[in-house]
């Protein structure tokens, strides 16, 4: 599993894009439990006689319906998975798309943004994980999660986000207090 991150910023914003890259057994595995579980509940709607059971019907209909819907998210995930992420100097905004769907734009405003990250699997020599952004609240300083990632990202595109918010950061705290550095 080689997740795929491109990472750029315009100046103002930094863009994070992560695809989830799986394993064709484990999508074929998921495939195929997926509808053999369909089968089993187009079978229980078939021969289950529900003017018999009355109201104990619904649960033999419903818990099979959410366990579907999950289970197709998460097949649709391991296909078609990406996470993208705007961060700046405000706010982290994020949503993930599925390929058929997308879910809403989240967007979580920060005073004090820092970023951590922890190293969570290794393929190819190649470390990958988990990036943590944090909001230090005003009044305790103490960190409070904002967002982990939930693609897991290489150490060398995680060290790339921290330099690029790095400079994002400085430039706009020098930009707050009037400091303007020219370049030769």
């Amino acid at each position: 599993m080689k997740n795929v991150s491109t990472v750029y910023s315009d100046g103002i914003n930094i863009y994070i894009a992560a695809e989830i890259k799986s394993k064709v057994a484990g999508k074929l595995l998921l495939g195929s439990i997926l509808i053999v579980t369909i089968a089993v509940f187009l079978y229980l709607l078939v021969s289950v006689d529900f003017k018999e059971m009355g109201k104990a019907s619904i649960p033999i209909i419903l818990i099979p319906c959410f366990f579907l819907y999950f289970l197709s998210k998460y097949l649709l995930w391991n296909i078609y998975g990406q996470e993208h992420i705007v961060v700046n100097s405000k706010t982290v905004t994020y949503y993930y798309n599925y390929g058929f769907f997308r879910t809403p734009l989240k967007t979580v405003f920060h005073n004090r943004l820092g970023i951590s990250y922890r190293i969570t699997d290794r393929f190819e020599d190649e470390n990958f994980g988990r990036m943590l952004f944090v909001n230090y609240n005003q009044d305790t300083n103490l960190p409070e999660a904002l967002h982990e990632t939930a693609v897991e990202i290489n150490e060398k595109t995680a060290t790339e986000i921290e330099k690029i918010l790095e400079k994002l950061l400085f430039d706009k705290f020098n930009e707050d207090r009037g400091f303007i550095f020219l370049e030769n």
